[in-house]
């Protein structure tokens, strides 16, 4: 889950709980939850797009070396 999806699930857990005071082993389901957050998974996969990085290439050598951007 990522952060995002854990700040989604939180608030409905908030609401769940209402006003009162949560329990201590709503506690450790918010901890559990909590430590399941990793912002660091890819979301998608995906190809480099080759075309483009030719074209990259291709105007590296075409531009003046004090005139590149990158």
């Amino acid at each position: 889950m990522t952060s995002k999806d854990f700040v989604i699930w939180l608030k409905g857990f908030s609401k769940a709980a209402n006003s009162y005071n949560i329990t201590p082993k709503q506690w450790d389901d918010i901890q559990d939850q909590l430590n399941e957050v990793n912002d660091n998974e890819l979301i998608w996969e995906y190809e480099p797009n080759e075309a483009l990085i030719e074209a990259a290439e291709k105007y590296k050598k075409l531009i003046p070396e004090e005139s590149k951007i990158f």
